[in-house]
């Protein structure tokens, strides 16, 4: 499934998908299926998701290095972001996932690209 290059709201089922984020701010609501998300740059706008579970949920982040990937919580969300080039830099948000407090303990993050 792919985002196309402006805002979009996306609903995923049950079943297994493999998304693919483009530019814009998407809004993705995912069920109980195990996603791949994928986020290719700074440029590609901030994503929100919100996955209410899966055995296996990822993120997956293209053109940028994982070393400058910083994660922060505030409240139930879980905020994935970077800075341009250099310290004093824009910060630039990637993702934002909500986290649905009755599967804390459930939330798993497998993998980090």
């Amino acid at each position: 499934m792919r985002g196309a290059d402006k805002s979009d709201a996306i609903y995923i089922g049950d079943e297994d998908t493999f998304v693919e984020l483009f530019r814009g701010d998407d809004s993705i609501f995912s069920g109980n299926g195990n996603t791949v998300y994928r986020h290719y740059g700074i440029d590609d706008g901030h994503d929100t998701i919100e996955d209410k579970g899966g055995e296996s949920d990822c993120i997956q982040f293209i053109n940028i290095k994982c070393q400058k990937i910083r994660l922060k919580r505030s409240g139930n969300y879980l905020i994935f972001w970077t800075r341009g080039n250099g310290k004093g830099s824009q910060l630039h948000y990637l993702v934002t996932v909500r986290i649905i407090l009755l599967m804390v303990a459930q939330i798993k993050l497998n993998t980090f690209f």
